[in-house]
């Protein structure tokens, strides 16, 4: 039987090969370092998430947690696209024709005279050179008398709001981009000749005629249900010289009819919320919606029903990309109207990438997260591997920025709707005294 037996296997032990071995090394070493990496970034991302909450107050923390876990149902007023009569687009383009006359020399003329104030206002009796007199003025007003006519009929009319400047369908090839504020500066350079003629008015003994300057002045600021936050900023300076010049009417009428006349008006431009009124929801996303506007216009319509602010970002940018790349771009002639729109392209594109990719910090008012990405130049990276995997929490934290860096702006507006608001307490009280003083 011996011979069917299995002969003994030597049991030595096997010694690990080197290629093994060093496999085995290197695998450890690897994930170490993929250990130590995920450790890092979610440290970092642990630390900037401390930073960018530390910057904000319970309140505003628990209004950007609402704004980006809720969702909100949208007033239909504020969706609503506004509509004008013929005869108001029609008034429209007539100041656009007078525009191409005399513009050129309305910004002239305004620049004049707003350095002239600047020198009045810095330079002393001995130093500042000699201003011309207010009648001085009335001469070269003249030749642009026909504009500011034209405009008063735009503003004067009865469903005008600010929105009338950018609807692009007023006439062929007034698309306007994202970031344009061409309708903007116009307004503000002939409402700083209206109020220069106001004052000419008023020298001349013409207060009635002075009046009806003001009020054009608060009419060319009414908002409509749906704006933006830049055109807000902007019309304020409208609204300022409007509330300036009922100052120094006001401040020697004593014609009971014509003190009458200038109540009616500001309690008028108060109710319509011209001096400001409280938002239907927060600024971000009130902001977002107004944005798409042109858009709009144009046939590209948003639904912002039941989503959250995030999503509404999401969903105007996509709108106005659609915008800037149908009714833009292709309609750009001058090297200068290409690169504007690609740069608006651009932006709209570049902004949701960076909301993927690792949080920046706000600095204030100077450089808010809007601005960082706007004037980025360098070529956009695709998110890493750990950015990837953090992708969800990246976003959170970008969107924390974005909703704080409109702290400023926020902040702005509601100094300026509170400083608003005071001269106009002001100016009622002078109107219920039983004669005009000159404690406005």
């Amino acid at each position: 039987m011996s011979e069917f037996l299995i002969p003994p296997v030597s049991s030595k032990p096997d010694r690990p090969r080197p290629l093994r071995r060093l496999v085995f090394f290197f695998s450890l070493t690897v994930g170490t370092i993929l250990l130590l990496l995920f450790g890092l970034f979610l440290g970092y991302c642990r630390y900037r998430e401390h930073r960018i909450f530390s910057n904000m107050s319970p309140a505003l923390r628990a209004d950007f947690e609402r704004w980006y876990n809720k969702k909100v149902t949208i007033p239909p007023e504020i969706l609503q696209i506004p509509s004008f009569s013929s005869e108001t687009i029609e008034a429209v383009q007539a100041f656009d024709r007078e525009w191409a006359v005399s513009g050129k020399a309305v910004e002239e003329l305004a620049f004049a005279w707003q350095e002239t104030q600047k020198t009045i206002s810095v330079g002393t009796s001995t130093t500042a050179p000699r201003s011309p007199s207010l009648l001085e003025w009335r001469p070269r007003l003249e030749p642009v008398r026909p504009l500011l006519k034209t405009w008063r009929e735009v503003v004067m009319r009865p469903d005008y709001r600010i929105q009338l400047w950018i609807i692009p369908k007023r006439s062929p090839g007034t698309d306007s981009l994202v970031f344009d504020t061409d309708s903007e500066r116009r307004i503000n350079r002939t409402a700083t000749l209206v109020a220069l003629d106001a004052r000419i008015l008023l020298e001349e003994h013409r207060e009635k005629d002075a009046l009806e300057n003001a009020e054009t002045l608060l009419a060319a600021a009414q908002l409509g249900t749906c704006y933006t936050a830049w055109q807000r900023l902007i019309f304020s300076n409208t609204v300022n010289k409007g509330l300036d010049t009922y100052v120094r009417i006001l401040a020697n009428l004593s014609d009971p009819a014509l003190k009458e006349q200038a109540r009616l008006a500001l309690e008028k431009y108060r109710k319509s919320g011209t001096f400001g009124s409280e938002l239907p929801m927060d600024l971000m996303t009130f902001d977002w919606i107004a944005m798409s506007r042109e858009a709009s216009y144009r046939g590209l319509i948003p639904d912002f029903q039941g989503k959250t602010g995030p999503e509404i970002l999401e969903e105007s940018r996509r709108v106005q990309r659609a915008y800037v790349e149908q009714y833009i771009l292709p309609k750009a002639q001058s090297s200068l109207e290409i690169q504007n729109a690609e740069n608006a392209l651009n932006f709209l594109k570049t902004l949701t990438n960076e909301l993927d990719q690792t949080p920046e910090k706000s600095t204030g008012l100077e450089r808010t997260y809007f601005e960082k990405i706007h004037t980025r130049n360098q070529a956009h990276r695709k998110p890493t591997g750990l950015e990837r995997i953090f992708s969800e929490r990246i976003y959170y934290l970008n969107m924390a920025v974005l909703f704080e860096s409109a702290g400023p702006t926020r902040e702005m507006l509601q100094k300026l709707q509170a400083r608003d608001l005071r001269q106009y307490d002001l100016l009622m009280e002078n109107l219920r005294e039983p004669s005009s003083s000159t404690g406005i």
